[in-house]
């Protein structure tokens, strides 16, 4: 039989020797990993953090010509920017005819309903949903009808003038 002395050494010899082997596995195991972030590689398996590194290879022709396309989309983008105008919003005024209007580009319709979501017809043609902004190709002086539909709701109807450079802002309750 050991001496108690004798146990307590070994116990700590093995406590140290267990200390000293763990991180040398471990690091053992991610080396592979670890080499291959440092040399720019790909990283994979690491679960929902993976990582790729673009590879040392030269580009493919497919991929040129995506990159050349891409480059002359943005610089004719950045050309027509060059050229815009922005425009701040104007204050809504009342014309002759009463109607609340604001200067917008071309002729266009505002339309609001109580309660939204109410569908949007402009001389038949189907335009989307309340709360809308839309422009309506017509001339000016042209009758414009504007059509508002909730079932099981009464439809509402109103007619504007066509307009030059003008929004016309149109509110319904639909009961």
């Amino acid at each position: 039989m050991m001496e108690p002395d004798h146990r307590s050494a070994v116990r700590r010899i093995a406590l140290r020797a267990a200390f000293a082997v763990i991180p040398l596995i471990v690091l053992a195991l991610a080396a592979p990993r670890l080499l291959a972030w440092v040399k720019g590689g790909d990283l994979t398996g690491l679960g929902d953090r993976t990582v790729r590194r673009p590879t040392d290879r030269p580009p493919t022709d497919e991929e040129l010509r995506a990159a050349r396309t891409a480059e002359r989309k943005l610089a004719e983008t950045q050309e027509k920017w060059r050229d815009g105008t922005a425009i701040a919003p104007s204050e809504t005024e009342r014309d002759t005819a009463g109607e609340e209007v604001r200067w917008f580009q071309g002729f266009g319709v505002s339309v609001e309903s109580t309660p939204g979501g109410a569908q949007v017809l402009v001389d038949g043609q189907d335009m989307g949903r309340t709360p809308l902004v839309a422009s309506v190709p017509c001339d000016p002086g042209d009758e414009v009808r504007v059509e508002v539909r909730m079932p099981p709701r009464p439809p509402q109807q109103r007619t504007t003038r066509c307009r030059n450079d003008q929004l016309v802002e149109l509110r319904f309750e639909l009961k």
